[in-house]
C-alpha cells in the first residue's frame, strides 16, 4: 500500500470513529434526555390522577355518600377519567390485594404490580417495560383512606420516542455515510497534494539510482519535505561528487598502469636488446663499451623508479616524525646536493634563505626541493639560471624555486603531480626522468599538512611555491 493510500485510509478511518461515537453519544444523550421527560410526564400524569381521586372521595364523603365500596371506587375511577378525557391517561386503583378500577379497553400489564409492593404513603416510582412491539412507563403513587393504603398505577406509550430514536439512527447512518465519501474524495486531494513532492523525490531517486548522478528534487516548499527535498540535493551532490572522484581515481589508477608499463617495457627493451647483442654478434670493444653504457643508464633509470614508487608506498603506510628546521642550513644542504648537476649542464643554482625555522621531516623535505630544481634543470637550456630561494610572511615561511626554462602549458598543470606525467617525455627520459618525482613530492607535502602551488607560462618559466608553518626560533 502505497504512503498516500496509508494516509487516506487511516484518517477515513479516525474520521468515522470520530463520527460514530460522537453520533453514538449524541443520540443517547437525547434519548436519555426524551426518557426523562417521559418519566417527567408520567409522574405529573400520576400526582393529577391522585388528586382528581383525592377530590371525588372529599366530595362524596361530604355527601355521606362514600363507604369504600369497590362499585365506588369504579364510579370514582369513571369520573377522574372522564375529567381527563383527550389526554390519552390510562390508570387503575387498587388495593394491595387487587385492582379496584381498570380502564377495560386499555388493561394494564400484571409487571406494573410490583411498583405497589414497598410503596411507601406519599412516595411515587416507576418502571419501563415492553408489550409486544410497544414500549410503556408506569408510575405508582399511594394514598390512605380508613387505615387502608390505596394505589394509583398509571402508564404511558413511549413508542414513539423508540422509533424516533431508531430513525435518528437511521438518518445518522445514511448521513455519515455521505459525509465519509465527501471526506474520502477530498483527502484524496488533499493527500495527492501533499504527498506530490514525495512522489517527485522517489523519482528523482530513481533516476539517480540509474546512474544519473546529476538529477536534483526540484521541491521548493518551507515545510519538512522543502527540507527534506534540500538534504537529499545536498547528499546526491556528495554522492556525484563522490563518483566523480572515485571514477577519476580509477582513471588515474588505469593511466598509471599503463604509464608504468609503458616507462618499464622503454629500458627493459633496451636492456634486453643490448644484451641480446652483446651475447650473439662478435662486436668491437667500442661497441661493446657504448652496449654497457645503454645497459647501466637504462637499469640506473628503473632503479630510480622502483625506489621513488617505493617511496610513495611507504608514505602512505607510515607516520612522519616531525623536527624543528633551520632554513638556511636546510637549503644550503640542497643547493650541495643539486648544484653540481646543474652545473654540469651549464646551468647556474642560486640559493637565497631566510633565517626562520619550519616544522617537518627533513630527509623527504630535501627529496621534495632536490626534485623541484631537478625538474627545474630539465626544463632550463646552458647558461640559465634557477632561483631557490625563501622568505617569510606574518606567520609563515615559503619555500620557491623559479626557473626561465621551457614553461607548462595551462592545460597540462593540474596533471604535474600525477605519476608519470611528463611535460615532455623525450627531454625527460634522455635527462633520466621518469614523471614520478612531483607525485613523489605532492604526497610528502600532503604528509606535511603543506600544498605545492605552481606557476607557470609556456616559454617564460615556471615558479614552485610551497608554504610552511612558521616556527618560532629557540633563544
Amino acid at each position: 500500500m502505497s504512503f498516500r493510500m496509508k494516509v487516506l485510509f487511516w484518517n477515513t478511518l479516525l474520521i468515522a470513529a470520530a463520527f460514530s461515537i460522537s453520533g453514538y453519544l449524541l443520540m443517547n444523550r437525547s434519548f436519555q434526555i426524551s426518557m426523562d421527560l417521559e418519566v417527567q410526564h408520567v409522574m405529573s400524569e400520576n400526582q393529577l390522577i391522585i388528586a382528581g381521586v383525592e377530590t371525588e372521595m372529599v366530595n362524596r364523603i361530604l355527601q355521606n355518600s362514600f363507604f369504600g365500596k369497590e362499585e365506588e371506587w369504579q364510579t370514582i375511577g369513571n369520573e377522574v377519567l372522564e375529567s381527563l378525557k383527550g389526554t390519552d391517561i390510562c390508570f387503575q386503583i387498587r388495593n394491595e390485594e387487587q385492582a379496584l378500577f381498570e380502564e377495560q379497553e386499555r388493561p394494564m400489564d400484571t409487571n406494573t404490580n410490583l411498583l405497589t409492593g414497598d410503596l411507601e404513603e406519599g412516595r411515587k416510582q416507576y418502571m419501563f417495560y415492553t408489550d409486544a412491539d410497544s414500549y410503556y412507563v408506569a408510575a405508582a403513587g399511594s394514598f390512605s383512606f380508613s387505615d387502608h393504603t390505596y394505589y394509583v398505577v398509571n402508564q404511558r406509550d413511549i413508542s414513539s420516542v423508540y422509533m424516533e430514536q431508531e430513525l435518528q439512527a437511521q438518518y445518522y447512518r445514511y448521513l455519515t455515510g455521505a459525509l465519509l465519501i465527501l471526506c474520502a474524495v477530498v483527502l484524496s486531494v488533499i493527500t495527492g497534494v501533499l504527498t506530490a513532492p514525495i512522489r517527485r523525490l522517489k523519482k528523482t531517486t530513481g533516476r539517480i539510482a540509474e546512474g544519473n548522478y546529476r538529477t536534483r528534487a526540484r521541491i521548493h516548499s518551507k515545510d519538512e519535505i522543502g527540507s527534506l527535498a534540500k538534504d537529499f540535493n545536498v547528499m546526491a551532490e556528495a554522492v556525484e561528487n563522490n563518483i566523480n572522484e572515485l571514477e577519476e581515481e580509477n582513471r588515474r589508477k588505469e593511466e598509471f598502469v599503463a604509464n608504468f608499463t609503458h616507462e618499464l617495457k622503454t629500458p627493459l627493451t633496451s636492456v634486453i636488446g643490448y644484451a641480446e647483442m652483446l651475447s650473439a654478434q662478435d662486436l668491437t670493444m667500442e661497441e661493446r663499451q657504448k652496449a654497457a653504457e645503454y645497459i647501466f643508464h637504462e637499469g640506473v633509470r628503473l632503479e630510480n623508479m622502483s625506489m621513488k614508487l617505493f617511496e610513495m608506498f611507504l608514505l602512505n603506510q607510515e607516520d612522519l616524525v616531525m623536527h624543528r628546521i633551520y632554513v638556511p642550513d636546510f637549503m644550503e644542504s640542497i643547493g650541495d646536493s643539486a648544484g653540481p648537476l646543474a652545473e654540469a649542464d651549464g646551468i647556474k643554482l642560486i640559493v637565497q634563505p631566510v633565517n626562520a625555522c619550519i616544522c617537518g621531516d627533513g630527509t623527504l623535505l630535501k627529496t621534495v626541493f632536490i626534485n623541484m630544481i631537478d625538474n627545474a634543470r630539465k626544463a632550463s637550456a646552458g647558461g640559465q639560471s634557477i632561483l631557490f630561494r625563501s622568505y617569510v610572511t606574518e606567520d609563515s615561511v615559503v619555500l620557491e624555486v623559479k626557473d626561465h626554462g621551457c614553461g607548462i602549458p595551462a592545460e597540462d598543470l593540474h596533471k604535474i603531480t600525477e605519476a608519470f606525467y611528463m611535460v615532455d617525455k623525450s627531454r625527460s627520459r634522455q635527462k633520466g626522468g621518469a614523471g614520478l618525482g612531483l607525485s613523489l613530492a605532492a604526497k610528502i607535502l600532503e604528509k606535511h599538512g603543506a600544498a605545492l602551488e605552481v606557476e607557470s607560462a609556456v616559454g617564460e618559466g615556471t615558479i614552485m611555491r610551497v608554504e610552511f608553518d612558521r616556527e618560532q626560533e629557540e633563544e
